[in-house]
Protein backbone atom coordinates (compact mmCIF):
# COMPACT_ATOMS: atom_id res chain seq x y z
CA UNK A 1 0.00 0.00 0.00
CA UNK A 2 1.50 3.31 -1.17
CA UNK A 3 1.43 6.50 1.25
CA UNK A 4 0.55 9.75 -0.26
CA UNK A 5 3.05 12.20 -0.12
CA UNK A 6 1.73 15.31 1.59
CA UNK A 7 4.10 16.97 4.02
CA UNK A 8 6.60 19.81 2.94
CA UNK A 9 9.77 19.10 5.01
CA UNK A 10 12.41 22.06 6.20
CA UNK A 11 15.69 21.31 6.92
CA UNK A 12 17.88 23.63 8.49
CA UNK A 13 19.88 24.59 10.70
CA UNK A 14 19.44 26.16 14.67
CA UNK A 15 21.33 29.58 13.72
CA UNK A 16 18.46 30.39 11.40
CA UNK A 17 15.66 29.18 13.89
CA UNK A 18 14.32 32.75 13.82
CA UNK A 19 13.76 32.51 10.05
CA UNK A 20 12.42 29.34 10.08
CA UNK A 21 9.67 30.10 12.49
CA UNK A 22 8.62 32.63 10.13
CA UNK A 23 8.79 30.54 7.16
CA UNK A 24 6.98 27.63 8.80
CA UNK A 25 3.92 29.68 10.06
CA UNK A 26 3.52 31.33 7.06
CA UNK A 27 3.41 27.54 5.38
CA UNK A 28 0.68 26.64 7.86
CA UNK A 29 -1.50 29.55 7.37
CA UNK A 30 -1.10 29.03 3.74
CA UNK A 31 -2.43 25.61 4.63
CA UNK A 32 0.82 23.24 3.97
CA UNK A 33 1.15 20.48 5.95
CA UNK A 34 4.81 20.84 7.27
CA UNK A 35 7.34 18.94 9.06
CA UNK A 36 9.98 20.72 10.50
CA UNK A 37 11.38 20.16 13.86
CA UNK A 38 11.02 23.53 15.40
CA UNK A 39 7.11 22.92 15.30
CA UNK A 40 7.10 19.75 17.09
CA UNK A 41 6.76 21.10 20.23
CA UNK A 42 3.78 23.69 19.80
CA UNK A 43 1.40 20.06 19.82
CA UNK A 44 -0.67 18.99 16.47
CA UNK A 45 0.67 16.95 13.69
CA UNK A 46 3.40 15.01 15.43
CA UNK A 47 6.76 14.68 13.41
CA UNK A 48 8.15 11.49 12.25
CA UNK A 49 10.22 9.65 14.54
CA UNK A 50 11.87 7.92 10.95
CA UNK A 51 13.32 10.92 9.41
CA UNK A 52 14.71 9.25 6.41
CA UNK A 53 11.31 7.24 5.34
CA UNK A 54 9.20 10.62 5.94
CA UNK A 55 11.84 12.10 3.18
CA UNK A 56 11.93 9.29 0.96
CA UNK A 57 8.37 8.30 1.10
CA UNK A 58 5.89 10.99 2.39
CA UNK A 59 7.53 14.34 1.75
CA UNK A 60 6.12 16.44 -1.47
CA UNK A 61 8.81 18.93 -1.40
CA UNK A 62 12.20 19.26 0.56
CA UNK A 63 12.82 22.79 1.57
CA UNK A 64 16.28 23.62 2.60
CA UNK A 65 17.31 26.94 4.01
CA UNK A 66 20.69 27.20 3.17
CA UNK A 67 23.56 29.13 5.10
CA UNK A 68 26.88 29.53 5.94
CA UNK A 69 25.81 27.34 8.88
CA UNK A 70 23.49 25.03 7.56
CA UNK A 71 26.41 23.85 4.61
CA UNK A 72 28.62 22.33 6.79
CA UNK A 73 26.39 20.67 9.82
CA UNK A 74 25.72 17.24 9.94
CA UNK A 75 22.57 16.64 10.03
CA UNK A 76 20.90 19.55 7.76
CA UNK A 77 23.97 17.95 5.05
CA UNK A 78 22.81 14.57 5.69
CA UNK A 79 19.46 15.15 5.43
CA UNK A 80 20.15 17.93 2.29
CA UNK A 81 22.26 14.52 0.68
CA UNK A 82 19.44 12.19 1.05
CA UNK A 83 16.77 14.68 -0.78
CA UNK A 84 19.38 15.54 -3.41
CA UNK A 85 19.58 11.41 -4.28
CA UNK A 86 15.73 11.40 -4.54
CA UNK A 87 15.30 14.16 -6.91
CA UNK A 88 18.16 12.79 -9.37
CA UNK A 89 16.33 9.47 -9.01
CA UNK A 90 12.99 11.16 -9.32
CA UNK A 91 14.15 13.58 -11.98
CA UNK A 92 11.79 15.95 -10.89
CA UNK A 93 12.20 19.17 -8.23
CA UNK A 94 12.20 17.66 -5.33
CA UNK A 95 14.57 19.68 -3.68
CA UNK A 96 13.73 23.90 -3.27
CA UNK A 97 17.14 25.21 -2.00
CA UNK A 98 16.79 29.10 -0.43
CA UNK A 99 19.38 30.88 -0.29
CA UNK A 100 18.78 32.78 3.16
CA UNK A 101 22.02 35.13 3.00
CA UNK A 102 23.69 35.60 -0.73
CA UNK A 103 25.73 32.05 -0.46
CA UNK A 104 28.06 32.47 -3.44
CA UNK A 105 27.96 29.47 -6.05
CA UNK A 106 31.48 28.44 -4.88
CA UNK A 107 30.80 28.48 -1.11
CA UNK A 108 28.17 25.37 -2.46
CA UNK A 109 29.09 21.61 -3.06
CA UNK A 110 28.73 20.36 -6.61
CA UNK A 111 25.68 18.17 -5.45
CA UNK A 112 23.73 21.53 -5.45
CA UNK A 113 25.41 23.68 -8.48
CA UNK A 114 23.17 22.45 -10.81
CA UNK A 115 20.03 23.99 -8.39
CA UNK A 116 17.84 27.17 -9.07
CA UNK A 117 17.85 28.81 -6.12
CA UNK A 118 15.15 30.95 -4.36
CA UNK A 119 16.62 34.27 -2.89
CA UNK A 120 15.81 35.48 0.38
CA UNK A 121 17.40 38.29 1.15
CA UNK A 122 14.45 40.48 0.74
CA UNK A 123 11.73 37.55 2.84
CA UNK A 124 8.60 38.90 1.54
CA UNK A 125 9.87 38.85 -2.70
CA UNK A 126 11.16 34.92 -1.24
CA UNK A 127 7.76 34.38 0.07
CA UNK A 128 6.45 34.81 -2.72
CA UNK A 129 8.55 33.24 -5.50
CA UNK A 130 8.26 29.97 -2.87
CA UNK A 131 4.74 29.80 -2.89
CA UNK A 132 3.76 30.41 -6.92
CA UNK A 133 6.72 27.11 -6.75
CA UNK A 134 4.70 25.38 -4.61
CA UNK A 135 1.61 26.24 -6.39
CA UNK A 136 2.58 25.25 -9.63
CA UNK A 137 4.07 21.89 -8.28
CA UNK A 138 0.40 21.09 -6.77
CA UNK A 139 1.50 20.85 -3.54
CA UNK A 140 -1.38 19.73 -1.45
CA UNK A 141 -3.24 21.67 0.91
CA UNK A 142 -5.30 21.42 3.87
CA UNK A 143 -8.58 23.57 4.15
CA UNK A 144 -6.90 26.30 5.86
CA UNK A 145 -9.63 28.77 5.39
CA UNK A 146 -9.08 32.35 4.42
CA UNK A 147 -4.69 32.60 4.51
CA UNK A 148 -2.85 35.47 5.96
CA UNK A 149 -1.51 36.62 2.53
CA UNK A 150 -5.49 36.79 1.37
CA UNK A 151 -6.70 38.20 4.44
CA UNK A 152 -4.62 40.80 3.75
CA UNK A 153 -4.74 41.13 0.46
CA UNK A 154 -8.52 41.53 0.78
CA UNK A 155 -7.90 44.78 2.70
CA UNK A 156 -10.81 44.85 5.35
CA UNK A 157 -8.83 44.34 8.50
CA UNK A 158 -5.79 46.55 7.20
CA UNK A 159 -5.82 50.51 8.51
CA UNK A 160 -4.00 52.85 6.60
CA UNK A 161 -2.20 53.69 9.47
CA UNK A 162 1.83 52.97 10.14
CA UNK A 163 2.54 50.76 13.23
CA UNK A 164 5.88 50.36 15.25
CA UNK A 165 6.70 46.36 15.53
CA UNK A 166 9.31 46.06 18.13
CA UNK A 167 11.74 42.83 17.87
CA UNK A 168 13.42 41.38 21.23
CA UNK A 169 16.66 41.56 19.31
CA UNK A 170 19.16 44.70 20.11
CA UNK A 171 21.83 45.71 17.96
CA UNK A 172 25.69 45.70 19.26
CA UNK A 173 27.15 48.74 18.32
CA UNK A 174 30.34 47.42 19.54
CA UNK A 175 31.90 44.28 19.70
CA UNK A 176 35.86 44.03 20.79
CA UNK A 177 37.87 42.23 17.82
CA UNK A 178 41.03 41.20 20.46
CA UNK A 179 40.38 38.42 23.21
CA UNK A 180 42.93 37.67 25.71
CA UNK A 181 44.23 34.50 27.12
CA UNK A 182 44.33 34.43 31.24
CA UNK A 183 45.60 31.99 34.01
CA UNK A 184 45.44 31.92 37.30
CA UNK A 185 47.94 30.05 39.56
CA UNK A 186 45.14 29.96 42.86
CA UNK A 187 42.23 27.75 42.21
CA UNK A 188 38.68 28.94 43.08
CA UNK A 189 35.96 27.14 43.92
CA UNK A 190 32.81 27.66 42.39
CA UNK A 191 31.28 30.27 44.42
CA UNK A 192 34.67 31.98 44.06
CA UNK A 193 34.14 31.42 40.31
CA UNK A 194 30.63 33.16 40.37
CA UNK A 195 31.95 36.14 42.57
CA UNK A 196 34.26 36.34 39.97
CA UNK A 197 32.42 36.77 36.99
CA UNK A 198 29.99 39.53 38.88
CA UNK A 199 32.78 41.90 38.83
CA UNK A 200 35.08 40.65 35.42
CA UNK A 201 33.38 39.70 32.34
CA UNK A 202 34.91 37.00 31.15
CA UNK A 203 34.45 32.78 29.37
CA UNK A 204 36.05 30.28 31.87
CA UNK A 205 37.65 27.40 29.43
CA UNK A 206 38.84 25.31 32.35
CA UNK A 207 40.05 25.44 35.63
CA UNK A 208 42.61 27.96 35.63
CA UNK A 209 42.57 29.36 31.82
CA UNK A 210 39.89 32.44 30.99
CA UNK A 211 39.44 34.00 27.98
CA UNK A 212 38.12 37.82 28.31
CA UNK A 213 37.78 41.76 25.97
CA UNK A 214 39.71 42.68 29.20
CA UNK A 215 42.04 41.91 31.71
CA UNK A 216 40.93 40.94 35.42
CA UNK A 217 40.45 44.05 37.82
CA UNK A 218 43.53 44.20 39.79
CA UNK A 219 42.13 42.92 43.54
CA UNK A 220 41.09 40.12 41.52
CA UNK A 221 44.44 39.66 39.92
CA UNK A 222 46.20 39.77 42.51
CA UNK A 223 44.30 37.63 45.00
CA UNK A 224 44.55 34.44 42.24
CA UNK A 225 47.60 35.43 40.64
CA UNK A 226 46.70 36.18 36.92
CA UNK A 227 48.84 36.31 34.17
CA UNK A 228 48.10 37.24 30.60
CA UNK A 229 49.24 33.78 28.32
CA UNK A 230 48.34 35.20 25.07
CA UNK A 231 46.10 37.70 22.57
CA UNK A 232 44.10 36.78 19.52
CA UNK A 233 43.80 40.49 17.64
CA UNK A 234 41.19 39.71 15.17
CA UNK A 235 38.72 36.64 16.61
CA UNK A 236 36.75 37.19 13.41
CA UNK A 237 39.39 36.00 11.13
CA UNK A 238 42.20 34.56 13.05
CA UNK A 239 42.70 30.60 12.32
CA UNK A 240 44.78 28.07 14.44
CA UNK A 241 45.22 24.23 14.33
CA UNK A 242 43.67 23.79 17.95
CA UNK A 243 41.26 26.86 18.77
CA UNK A 244 38.57 27.99 16.63
CA UNK A 245 38.77 31.61 17.59
CA UNK A 246 35.42 32.65 16.09
CA UNK A 247 33.57 30.29 18.16
CA UNK A 248 35.64 31.37 21.22
CA UNK A 249 34.63 34.89 20.36
CA UNK A 250 31.55 34.29 20.41
CA UNK A 251 31.62 32.63 23.77
CA UNK A 252 33.64 35.57 25.49
CA UNK A 253 30.43 37.64 24.28
CA UNK A 254 28.11 35.95 25.84
CA UNK A 255 29.73 35.57 28.68
CA UNK A 256 30.06 39.44 29.14
CA UNK A 257 25.89 39.17 28.63
CA UNK A 258 26.41 36.87 31.35
CA UNK A 259 28.34 38.98 33.69
CA UNK A 260 26.02 41.79 33.04
CA UNK A 261 22.89 40.52 34.16
CA UNK A 262 24.88 39.26 37.23
CA UNK A 263 25.87 42.29 37.62
CA UNK A 264 22.57 44.11 37.87
CA UNK A 265 21.95 41.96 40.95
CA UNK A 266 20.30 38.31 39.19
CA UNK A 267 21.39 35.32 41.34
CA UNK A 268 22.30 32.00 40.03
CA UNK A 269 20.25 28.76 40.07
CA UNK A 270 22.67 26.29 41.21
CA UNK A 271 21.00 23.19 39.33
CA UNK A 272 20.45 25.13 35.89
CA UNK A 273 22.43 28.01 35.32
CA UNK A 274 19.80 30.21 34.52
CA UNK A 275 19.89 33.99 36.43
CA UNK A 276 16.84 35.36 38.08
CA UNK A 277 15.23 37.80 39.82
CA UNK A 278 16.12 37.71 43.43
CA UNK A 279 13.19 38.10 46.05
CA UNK A 280 13.91 41.50 47.29
CA UNK A 281 12.17 44.66 48.08
CA UNK A 282 13.71 46.75 45.02
CA UNK A 283 12.29 43.67 42.62
CA UNK A 284 8.73 43.79 43.79
CA UNK A 285 7.93 46.80 42.07
CA UNK A 286 10.67 47.32 39.04
CA UNK A 287 10.48 50.76 37.35
CA UNK A 288 11.87 51.30 33.39
CA UNK A 289 12.13 53.58 31.00
CA UNK A 290 10.73 53.13 27.44
CA UNK A 291 10.67 55.22 24.40
CA UNK A 292 8.00 57.13 24.88
CA UNK A 293 7.78 57.15 28.98
CA UNK A 294 7.87 55.46 31.98
CA UNK A 295 6.55 52.04 33.67
CA UNK A 296 6.64 49.05 36.02
CA UNK A 297 6.47 45.61 36.23
CA UNK A 298 6.65 42.71 39.17
CA UNK A 299 9.87 41.00 38.46
CA UNK A 300 9.12 38.78 41.82
CA UNK A 301 5.65 37.33 42.46
CA UNK A 302 3.59 34.72 44.38
CA UNK A 303 0.77 32.87 42.55
CA UNK A 304 -1.22 30.09 44.05
CA UNK A 305 -2.34 27.04 42.29
CA UNK A 306 -5.46 24.45 43.33
CA UNK A 307 -4.24 21.05 43.70
CA UNK A 308 -5.88 17.52 45.16
CA UNK A 309 -3.81 18.87 48.35
CA UNK A 310 -5.45 22.45 48.43
CA UNK A 311 -3.83 25.69 47.50
CA UNK A 312 -0.32 25.97 47.06
CA UNK A 313 1.34 28.61 46.94
CA UNK A 314 4.43 29.14 44.58
CA UNK A 315 6.62 32.15 44.10
CA UNK A 316 8.39 33.21 40.13
CA UNK A 317 11.03 35.14 38.89
CA UNK A 318 11.01 37.14 36.07
CA UNK A 319 14.67 34.88 34.44
CA UNK A 320 15.90 36.71 31.10
CA UNK A 321 18.67 35.20 28.72
CA UNK A 322 20.71 37.32 26.46
CA UNK A 323 22.65 35.38 23.86
CA UNK A 324 24.91 37.21 21.23
CA UNK A 325 24.19 36.42 17.46
CA UNK A 326 27.71 37.49 15.65
CA UNK A 327 26.95 38.65 12.01
CA UNK A 328 23.36 37.94 11.96
CA UNK A 329 22.90 39.18 8.20
CA UNK A 330 24.86 42.33 8.59
CA UNK A 331 24.65 42.82 11.87
CA UNK A 332 25.65 41.69 15.09
CA UNK A 333 22.68 41.39 17.65
CA UNK A 334 21.98 40.23 20.98
CA UNK A 335 18.73 38.19 21.31
CA UNK A 336 16.62 38.77 24.69
CA UNK A 337 14.62 35.76 25.97
CA UNK A 338 12.44 35.99 28.85
CA UNK A 339 11.50 33.18 30.97
CA UNK A 340 10.58 31.92 34.44
CA UNK A 341 11.91 30.46 37.43
CA UNK A 342 9.68 29.38 39.86
CA UNK A 343 10.25 27.64 43.07
CA UNK A 344 8.85 27.19 46.50
CA UNK A 345 7.75 30.13 49.32
CA UNK A 346 11.34 28.84 50.94
CA UNK A 347 13.51 28.85 47.56
CA UNK A 348 13.75 25.31 47.27
CA UNK A 349 13.30 23.72 43.66
CA UNK A 350 10.02 22.05 42.33
CA UNK A 351 9.92 19.08 40.07
CA UNK A 352 10.51 20.51 36.24
CA UNK A 353 6.95 18.70 35.37
CA UNK A 354 5.22 20.90 37.68
CA UNK A 355 7.38 24.15 36.78
CA UNK A 356 6.64 24.09 33.35
CA UNK A 357 2.67 23.81 34.07
CA UNK A 358 3.10 26.56 36.21
CA UNK A 359 5.01 28.45 33.87
CA UNK A 360 2.04 28.23 31.62
CA UNK A 361 -0.59 29.31 33.92
CA UNK A 362 1.31 32.42 34.59
CA UNK A 363 2.52 33.38 31.55
CA UNK A 364 -1.31 32.59 29.41
CA UNK A 365 -2.32 36.00 30.88
CA UNK A 366 0.44 37.70 28.67
CA UNK A 367 0.66 38.89 25.25
CA UNK A 368 2.77 40.48 22.99
CA UNK A 369 2.53 44.15 25.28
CA UNK A 370 3.19 41.70 28.57
CA UNK A 371 6.69 40.69 27.31
CA UNK A 372 7.87 43.65 25.31
CA UNK A 373 7.85 45.56 28.69
CA UNK A 374 9.39 42.84 30.45
CA UNK A 375 12.28 43.17 27.58
CA UNK A 376 12.32 46.66 28.53
CA UNK A 377 12.69 45.80 32.39
CA UNK A 378 15.98 43.67 31.67
CA UNK A 379 17.47 46.46 29.41
CA UNK A 380 16.92 48.64 32.47
CA UNK A 381 18.86 46.70 34.38
CA UNK A 382 21.75 46.76 32.30
CA UNK A 383 21.80 50.00 30.93
CA UNK A 384 19.91 51.96 33.44
CA UNK A 385 19.08 55.14 32.85
CA UNK A 386 21.88 55.70 29.98
CA UNK A 387 21.12 55.61 26.28
CA UNK A 388 23.45 52.92 25.93
CA UNK A 389 24.34 49.40 27.58
CA UNK A 390 27.87 49.65 28.18
CA UNK A 391 29.47 45.87 29.63
CA UNK A 392 32.96 46.18 31.01
CA UNK A 393 35.29 48.47 32.86
CA UNK A 394 37.44 49.90 30.29
CA UNK A 395 36.19 51.98 27.11
CA UNK A 396 38.96 50.78 24.21
CA UNK A 397 37.31 46.98 25.07
CA UNK A 398 33.51 47.53 26.03
CA UNK A 399 30.83 45.62 24.31
CA UNK A 400 28.50 48.33 23.87
CA UNK A 401 24.32 47.91 22.49
CA UNK A 402 21.73 50.15 21.78
CA UNK A 403 19.61 51.02 24.73
CA UNK A 404 16.17 49.72 23.25
CA UNK A 405 15.27 46.72 21.07
CA UNK A 406 15.31 47.18 16.97
CA UNK A 407 11.94 48.30 15.97
CA UNK A 408 10.74 48.26 12.49
CA UNK A 409 8.19 50.60 10.67
CA UNK A 410 5.07 49.30 8.83
CA UNK A 411 3.12 51.58 6.77
CA UNK A 412 0.03 49.87 7.35
CA UNK A 413 -1.74 48.11 10.48
CA UNK A 414 -4.07 45.14 11.14
CA UNK A 415 -7.45 46.90 12.97
CA UNK A 416 -7.91 44.58 15.88
CA UNK A 417 -11.26 46.21 16.50
CA UNK A 418 -12.08 43.65 14.43
CA UNK A 419 -11.08 40.75 15.85
CA UNK A 420 -13.78 40.25 18.24
CA UNK A 421 -16.96 42.08 20.00
CA UNK A 422 -15.28 44.96 22.05
CA UNK A 423 -18.33 43.80 24.64
CA UNK A 424 -16.08 40.40 24.83
CA UNK A 425 -12.84 41.77 25.22
CA UNK A 426 -13.59 43.95 27.95
CA UNK A 427 -15.12 40.80 29.96
CA UNK A 428 -11.76 39.12 29.18
CA UNK A 429 -9.85 42.52 30.36
CA UNK A 430 -11.89 42.21 33.86
CA UNK A 431 -11.47 38.79 34.33
CA UNK A 432 -8.00 39.11 34.35
CA UNK A 433 -7.86 42.16 36.38
CA UNK A 434 -9.23 40.21 39.07
CA UNK A 435 -7.11 37.06 38.64
CA UNK A 436 -4.10 37.98 37.31
CA UNK A 437 -3.60 41.24 39.11
CA UNK A 438 -0.08 40.61 40.55
CA UNK A 439 1.17 39.99 36.99
CA UNK A 440 0.02 43.35 34.96
CA UNK A 441 1.63 45.69 34.05
CA UNK A 442 0.47 49.04 34.73
CA UNK A 443 1.82 52.07 32.24
CA UNK A 444 2.17 55.45 34.00
CA UNK A 445 2.94 57.67 31.12
CA UNK A 446 2.70 55.29 28.63
CA UNK A 447 -0.53 54.21 26.23
CA UNK A 448 -1.05 50.72 25.54
CA UNK A 449 -0.71 51.68 21.67
CA UNK A 450 2.67 52.90 22.40
CA UNK A 451 4.12 50.12 23.92
CA UNK A 452 1.74 47.54 23.29
CA UNK A 453 2.82 47.13 19.27
CA UNK A 454 3.15 43.69 18.13
CA UNK A 455 6.73 41.89 18.93
CA UNK A 456 8.15 40.32 15.77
Amino acid sequence: MSVERTHVFVNYATEDSIFVDWLCLRLLNEGYRVWCDRLKLLGGESYPKDIDDAISNRTARFISVLSRESIHKPNPLKERTLALQIARQRKEPFVIPLNLRGLSPTELGWMQSDLTFIPFTNWKEGLTQLLKNLERSNIPKQDAGMSVSALLNHGTCVKEQPETLWSNLIIVKNLPAAIYRFEHEIGMREADARSANRIWPHYRENSSVCWSFEPPPVDLANRYKFSKRGTCTDWRGATGPDINFYNLGKKVANAALRHSLMAGGLETDPSSGSLYFPDKPEYRRFEFRTTAGSSWIRPVGIRSFWTVKGSIPVRYHLSPHLSCWVDYGDLDVVRVLIRLHITELDGAAIRPSTMQSRRKAICKSWWNHQWLCRVFATLQLLGGDSNEIRIGALPDSQVILERFPLALEADRCLDESLLRPEPEAQEEAELLDRHYEDSEVLLEEVGDKEVGSAQA
